[in-house]
């Protein structure tokens, strides 16, 4: 016969193990770079900006999880959670697009160079968020 006292002890353990295995398995999988990837679409900072200001819904059918190369004016340059973002100029008003950069050591740009960036759409929040991204070499 089956031990329920012993199933009912042994059962969560497996459960927390097998979470634990797959928490390790996320924390230490490869990071992935878009600059490997093809490109999906190609447009200006202020396009990109214009299409999600006027219209979210279509902006997220046409361009969310892409890979999108952006051509732009760096307006900023953060240091966030070890990571570099650069702010891409694509509003008069407020907007921007913000690049997560891949690989920190990847970028040696200035405030208000105009560069190419590829990275993966992530959506919109106030600014067009791209995550993974790299300079494209011209």
């Amino acid at each position: 016969m089956i031990n329920l006292k012993r199933v009912l002890v042994t059962l969560p353990l497996v459960i927390l193990l097998c979470l634990a295995i797959w928490a390790v398995y996320v924390y230490k999988k490869p990071h992935t770079s878009a600059s490997n990837k093809p490109t999906d679409i190609q447009t200006d900072a202020g396009s990109l900006f214009n299409d999600f200001a006027t219209n979210e819904t279509a902006a997220n059918a046409k361009y969310l999880d892409k890979i999108i190369e952006v051509t732009g004016t760096v307006d900023a340059i953060q240091h966030a959670n070890g990571a570099l973002v650069l702010m891409l100029h694509a509003s008069q008003l407020t907007g921007e697009i913000s690049c997560r950069m891949f690989d920190t050591a990847d970028s040696s740009s200035k405030k208000g160079e105009k560069i190419t960036l590829k990275g993966k759409c992530a959506g919109f929040l106030s600014d067009v968020n791209l995550v993974d991204c790299a300079r494209v070499k011209n």
